[in-house]
């Protein structure tokens, strides 16, 4: 679609034309895709091409319409293969703007014991565990419910393994070019299934492992990493995954919209009502 707007801009009489994806989790009556088309003093021919390409794009609708890999079945293939494996969280994209205590897939590989693995949280007990400041097995909840979209909390008994103070540098070029980050007192901790659960006191995407390795955390050691993001992390983490699954988690950055409570959306609009016929 946008090779053939480029293809129209080789008109001599057409001076941009663009395709507007639409920001999905923008509840407002404007969201939605659009193309926008400037002509040279001609609104008749802009708008034909603008009409053109939009027919041409809605007629392919069903072909964007993505296939989702639920945590069930993510947890199934990671138990298929020996293979090290990041699942993205995409309910909790903490660059998106999530909360980052979202314990989906941390109860899914607590429950089937699969380990060595690596979850990290936001829950606020990270500051908790250095106020303790020793080694102790403690009963904790690892997460407090922020809101009704990210999960249960877990309940369960893990050990304290190590502290730090969270900070930590970058230097490859990464998502927006940080350098400098501080996620706060954190705290390392063990379940009782082997799950390591890397606790901070602030949110910070995962956009570098030195988030992992500032914290004495090896990433190779490790058969399974959740990494809470979408496509940002990946510069990172591929470099010690051999594959990577997109997971369609709960959460406030879902990415199957149907979950999300839209109060100001234009109706009808596909997908979220699929018989939607487009004037």
């Amino acid at each position: 679609m946008v090779a053939r707007a480029r293809d129209d801009e080789l008109n001599e009489d057409v001076l941009a034309q663009n395709i507007l994806l639409g920001f999905p989790y923008a509840d407002v009556a404007e969201m939605g895709s659009s193309v926008v088309t400037v002509t040279n003093n001609d609104p008749h021919r802009a708008q034909q091409l603008a009409d053109t390409l939009a027919r041409k794009i809605w007629q392919s609708r069903r072909l964007f319409e993505p296939r989702f890999v639920d945590v069930a079945e993510a947890l199934d293939a990671v138990a298929a293969t020996d293979d090290r494996v990041v699942l993205l969280d995409m309910g909790d994209n903490v660059g998106g703007g999530s909360p980052a205590d979202g314990t989906a897939l941390l109860r899914g590989l607590d429950a089937r014991r699969i380990a060595p693995s690596l979850v990290c949280l936001r829950p606020d007990v990270g500051r908790t565990c250095h106020d303790r400041r020793r080694r102790q097995h403690r009963h904790a909840v690892d997460r407090r419910c922020v809101d009704r979209h990210q999960g249960p909390p877990l309940h369960t008994t893990a050990t304290v393994q190590r502290l730090c103070d969270g900070r930590f540098c970058e230097s490859a070029a990464r998502h927006g070019g940080f350098t400098e980050f501080d996620q706060g007192p954190s705290a390392v901790v063990q379940t009782a299934a082997g799950v390591t659960v890397l606790l901070t006191s602030r949110r910070v995407p995962p956009f570098s492992l030195a988030q992992l390795t500032s914290c004495g955390l090896d990433p190779r050691a490790f058969r399974v990493i959740v990494a809470k993001g979408v496509i940002a992390p990946q510069a990172a983490y591929r470099e010690v995954a051999d594959r990577m699954i997109l997971v369609d988690t709960p959460g406030v950055t879902s990415a199957d919209m149907t979950r999300l409570p839209y109060a100001h959306r234009r109706r009808p609009m596909f997908p979220f009502e699929p018989d939607t016929v487009w004037p």
